[in-house]
């Protein structure tokens, strides 16, 4: 299958133009083609995320890779890097990889794991899992000339050792020197959003004296130049504890994630973040779903990934364990009044064969078509992408459709989101089976 220059390329449409895509249903297959394959440092191995795209380019992380210019980088491969993908000029032609970024470690922060979202300018945000003291929150500015430089710059470096002391209303670096884990949102005014697994104000979590987890804000400057502000709610202890995904923006500013530990039942929740009414004050913290609950059979459990909302405010989202034994994919409608229950229904058990554990965040087309990649599963174990139609009529079963099946070389393991494309092009990536080459990820399409 060949992706011709222009099934990418929209002649400077908006992106909006560039994400529709042609609904599809029933026992279809797609075809993949590899656009490019990671060759290790110096060039970036095993992406760990999904993509974005500006409309004219792909852009991702990879976990490790890069320049290796440090003892800290030696030892884990590389500190990862940002890279953009560019179509070809003329069909049959390869797709052009660039480092945008080369993660250095300490300062720079190490291991971009969550990817990338573009703000205004074409300015990419994202987060560092390590580095000098809990992680990096960096921006990536295109060059002002063609083929110049990318411009990268530290916002803000997270707290990492601040709860392993003990000390109350920590910033939401983490202990162990563990930083934001999940990736950012873009919110009103250009605010970062984020969600960290530990740090917040002192509680008693899960795993002891670390900090129940936080929701954090980095507030742009007034002028430029000028320093990041950062702001944080803690994840209360007890009823929610340990945020472990990234976050997604709803109407009215309103934030959504989830905890993998906590809720009524032990097996994790989904929580709502509401922006305060003045400036300063407290946000408003809202518990709208436990998972692990005994009196639903065979619920799921431990929500490990981002949610997604449609346009009617339903949210979808996906268990990592729980359900028939492989988790599940479910939904939450908002209430009918303020302050009323959310209406929670499992829409489908994905069974440990063919697709296997631990799917990946959930991507919304049009129609209300979601899609998601599995890392283990099909025959070889090695992966597989599936959709999910919903039904004609209301309380109808959803159509499953295995899209794709994995069988290993050069293209095992999917994981992160897939970025849907014109003519229901799917972009993802691949981790690669190994840390050092061969086989260290690739970049891949499938065509309906």
């Amino acid at each position: 299958m060949t992706v011709r220059p222009h099934a990418f390329r929209t002649n400077g449409a908006p992106l909006a133009a560039l994400l529709i895509l042609t609904g599809y249903a029933g026992a279809q297959t797609a075809s993949l083609t590899t656009l490019y394959e990671f060759k290790g440092p110096p060039d970036g191995a095993n992406p760990s995320s999904g993509l974005v795209t500006d409309g004219a380019a792909l852009y991702g992380t990879t976990v490790v890779g890069g320049i290796i210019n440090t003892s800290e980088d030696q030892g884990r491969n590389g500190c990862g890097t940002v890279f953009a993908l560019t179509p070809p000029a003329a069909p049959d032609g390869p797709w052009t990889e660039q480092i945008l970024h080369s993660f250095a470690g300490g300062a720079d922060g190490c291991g971009p794991a969550n990817g990338v979202v573009i703000g205004s300018g074409g300015v990419l945000y994202g987060t560092t899992s390590d580095g000098l003291i809990g992680g990096t929150a960096f921006s990536l500015t295109p060059p002002t000339t063609p083929a110049g430089p990318w411009t990268e710059t530290v916002l803000y470096t997270f707290n990492g050792g601040c709860q392993s002391l003990h000390l109350i209303d920590c910033p939401p670096g983490g202990s162990f020197g563990a930083g934001p884990p999940y990736g950012l949102v873009i919110g009103k005014g250009g605010a970062l959003f984020g969600a960290s697994f530990y740090g917040g104000a002192y509680c008693e979590s899960a795993f002891g004296e670390a900090g129940c987890g936080a929701v954090f804000w980095l507030t742009p400057p007034l002028s430029p130049g000028g320093p990041w502000t950062e702001g944080f709610c803690s994840i209360g202890g007890g009823a929610l504890d340990g945020p472990d995904s990234g976050l997604a923006l709803g109407g009215s500013g309103v934030l959504y994630g989830s905890t993998a530990y906590g809720g009524k039942y032990c097996c994790g929740a989904l929580f709502a973040l509401a922006p305060p009414a003045s400036p300063g004050a407290t946000w408003t913290q809202t518990l709208i779903h436990s998972f692990g609950n005994p009196n639903i059979r065979e619920d799921g459990q431990t929500p490990g990934a981002d949610v997604v909302i449609d346009s009617s405010g339903v949210i979808y989202g996906i268990t990592g364990s729980g359900g028939l034994g492989a988790g599940e994919v479910y939904s939450l409608t908002p209430p009918v009044s303020p302050g009323g229950d959310w209406t929670y229904a499992i829409l489908y058990f994905p069974p440990s064969t063919p697709h296997g554990s631990g799917p990946s965040q959930l991507t919304l087309g049009p129609d209300g078509v979601l899609y998601s990649a599995v890392r283990q599963g099909g025959a070889s174990m090695q992966g597989t992408v599936f959709s999910l139609t919903p039904p004609a009529s209301p309380g109808s079963a959803w159509t499953e459709t295995t899209l794709y099946i994995f069988t290993g070389g050069s293209d095992p393991f999917p994981n992160g989101g897939l970025l849907i494309g014109p003519g229901g092009l799917l972009f993802g990536t691949t981790a690669g089976a190994y840390p050092t080459p061969p086989n260290v990820g690739t970049v891949f399409v499938l065509e309906p």
